[in-house]
């Protein structure tokens, strides 16, 4: 990420729409702002701080296909089966039915390590964004004096919640973050942003 000026934060801009990426893209995108991933590509954690365990085993299905991770503990002599049957996974025009190989998934890791919950759910896009005018600035550690006053507990936040972005006039009265700091601007698509507002003080 770009340096930013101390005496001039950067206003916030509409970032491309979620129409030029692919949907495999913005799975990708998803699962990268969901949970940190180590150098093999495994996930670690919630990309949160203080995050918690990420799963052994996630599969996100697009219209165009299927990308999938393995969790740290995921035994090694299971990868290349796992993604034998992930590579299998049929395209279907409906994304709620089960993967083709759900049971299989489920017998295999039940068979692998203590059996543990089972979550699935859609992701959205938002597609078609009009264009909207903004107050709102990136700020960074550089500038955490606009915070003060009634913002204060969101400083500590800076550094590991980024890009971080504030409604500011005589002083800030909201801000928005994501936990993603590697991934570009359309992941605020896919991100789960915290806000807090000012007198309020709860995400």
């Amino acid at each position: 990420m770009r340096s930013i000026s101390r005496r001039r934060p950067v206003k916030a801009t509409n970032p491309p729409d979620a129409a030029e990426l692919s949907p495999l893209d913005l799975m990708n995108l998803h699962v990268h702002t969901c949970y940190v991933h180590d150098d093999r590509g495994r996930i670690l954690r919630v990309n949160e701080p203080g995050g918690g365990a990420a799963p052994r085993f996630w599969l996100g299905r697009t219209s165009e296909g299927a990308i999938w991770r393995f969790g740290t503990g995921f035994p090694d002599r299971l990868t290349r089966e796992f993604a034998r049957l992930c590579q299998s996974e049929p395209i279907v025009a409906d994304l709620r039915l089960p993967p083709l190989h759900h049971s299989t998934y489920e017998r295999l890791l039940a068979g692998s390590a203590e059996s543990s919950a089972a979550r699935s759910g859609p992701t959205y896009r938002l597609a078609n964004r009009p264009a909207i005018e903004s107050t709102a600035i990136e700020v960074t550690s550089s500038h955490a004096e606009l915070l003060r006053g009634t913002l204060d507990d969101w400083i500590p936040d800076l550094e590991f919640r980024r890009p971080f972005f504030a409604s500011y006039r005589d002083r800030a009265r909201s801000a928005s973050a994501r936990a993603s700091e590697s991934a570009p601007g359309p992941t605020k698509r896919a991100s789960k942003p915290h806000r807090r507002t000012a007198g309020r003080g709860t995400p």
